[in-house]
């Protein structure tokens, strides 16, 4: 990898528990020296790709999920 190279991240979550969690929201904190290309974030969830926009503040990104049924898996890739 050099500087300016693109690097893909994936992000895998799953709800062990045996209830729903709720108003989830899922950080992940870039190395200092990395940036999130804005529009790159896809969320496959439900058999489903869809765009999700993080909040951006400095290198930390949040993104938003909402309702997180028990059981459920899903990825976010950016």
């Amino acid at each position: 990898v050099e500087v300016g190279d693109l690097i893909n991240y994936q992000i895998e979550i799953h709800n062990a528990s045996v209830v729903p969690l709720f108003e989830t929201v899922i950080v992940d904190t870039l190395p200092a020296s990395f940036s999130y290309v804005a529009d790159t974030a896809r969320i496959r969830r439900g058999g489903k790709t869809e765009i999700i926009n993080p909040q951006i503040s400095g290198n930390v990104l949040r993104f938003s999920l909402g309702e997180v049924a028990s059981g459920e898996r899903f990825t976010i890739t950016y």
